[in-house]
């Protein structure tokens, strides 16, 4: 446990799972709001997903040795740059009226708002340690969660009271909120001297490490279903005749099964080890992208949103967890930041993927061989857990035996 959040800080650990609602909601807001406002100025749909695929590039570029920055001074310094940050460069898209500038602006929140995220998650990380480590990282997710369901409503009606162009100026003042949490947040201390660097090849190096490896495959899977499921399953339903409010609800039930989920993480590490809870909330959202061709009417479709939902609740947290408890102390945000990076790199790879398997083979083989991918994934992360738990076990009996 940290000293500087003890028993006597209650109230403060209530705080540290609120700054879980920035990193998704933050995001979700700049997706939102961001293809209309380049739709305004006549930006091409073409140019739009350029401009969408920028910050995920950037991300998946800056995470690691952003990770790095965050162990040198410490996850709250981390937060009220990355937060802070946030607030000025959303506000700069209202004055961003060309291409050029609104991709300047993309490749810049693309550095700070990942900062945010990561010390969010290296922060809630260092607040217990054991079970409670679990039940800190299950309320942060629901906080996570619920934003991702709250935050497009905000930004929605500022776009209707406000204009599109404004309506940012709804997301910098969110990042503001986080940014004023983070000030009265208690302190944690840097994980490693200040004048320690961190690069990619440190980062990378942490992928030799066997529960780095079983967490780097399930994140994988994480984001692959959702990054394929959330654009392509509604724009099967409106194809199939459904509305486009009926097909927004079935993403919105994913979101609040998602919220409502994460918070039976912490238990369920009780009965079984954070990897194999992961596993099987994983398993349940690939089923659910793999039969989304068989449930393509409502109400069947919410029994897709249902099983997702699982998949991205469960593991957000405990994510968090084995990711943490394989890196020692001083690279916890280094590890979250190899974590981000692979997150970028599945989203940005699953939806090109699925949708060219879509056009060549139709849409059932396309969605089954996305449910297939992720489950090979988690397959490969089981198998890779089963086996350093087989070597923990060897080493056990071998010391045992000596004893």
């Amino acid at each position: 446990m940290n000293a500087s959040l003890g028993a006597d800080a209650g109230p403060k650990r209530f705080l540290a799972y609120a700054v879980g609602g920035f990193g998704l909601g933050a995001n979700s807001m700049v997706q939102f709001l961001l293809p209309l406002r380049a739709d305004e100025l006549g930006i091409g749909i073409g140019l739009i997903g350029v401009l969408l695929a920028i910050k995920a590039v950037v991300e998946a570029a800056t995470s690691i040795p952003l990770g790095g920055f965050i162990d040198r001074v410490g996850a709250r310094r981390a937060l009220l740059i990355g937060t802070g940050g946030s607030a000025l460069v959303a506000s700069l898209f209202t004055v961003a009226d060309s291409f050029i500038l609104l991709a300047a602006v993309q490749i810049a929140y693309g550095v700070v708002r990942p900062l945010g995220w990561v010390g969010a998650q290296t922060y809630i990380a260092g607040v217990r340690a054991g079970a409670d480590q679990a039940t800190d990282a299950g309320r942060f997710g629901f906080v996570a969660s619920s934003s991702h369901i709250v935050a497009p409503l905000l930004v929605g009606i500022g776009a209707e009271l406000f204009g599109v162009r404004w309506a940012f100026l709804v997301t910098a003042a969110f990042s503001l909120i986080f940014f004023g949490i983070s000030l009265v947040l208690a302190d944690q201390p840097p994980g490693v001297a200040g004048n320690t660097r961190r690069s990619f090849g440190d980062g990378f190096r942490r992928l030799g490490v066997q529960g780095i490896q079983v967490a780097m495959l399930l994140t994988f899977a994480r984001l692959w279903v959702p990054s394929v499921w959330i654009p392509l399953f509604p724009l099967v339903l409106v194809n199939g005749g459904t509305s486009p409010g009926i097909a927004s609800s079935v993403v919105s039930v994913m979101g609040v099964v998602s919220a409502l989920v994460s918070l039976s993480a912490g238990s369920l590490t009780r009965w079984a080890r954070p990897e194999i809870v992961t596993a099987g909330g994983l398993l349940a959202g690939g089923i659910g992208l793999g039969i989304a061709p068989f449930i393509d009417v409502v109400p069947l479709a919410y029994l897709g949103s249902t099983l997702v939902g699982i998949g991205l609740g469960l593991s957000l947290p405990l994510l968090i967890v084995i990711v943490t408890r394989a890196a020692p102390n001083e690279q916890r945000g280094l590890a979250l930041g190899l974590r981000s990076s692979v997150n970028q790199v599945a989203s940005a790879a699953s939806p090109v993927a699925v949708a060219g398997l879509i056009g060549a083979a139709g849409v059932t083989a396309g969605f089954a061989a996305g449910g297939g991918i992720a489950a090979c994934f988690v397959a490969m992360a089981v198998l890779r857990a089963g086996r350093g738990e087989r070597r923990r076990r060897g080493d056990d009996a071998w010391e045992a035996g000596e004893a």
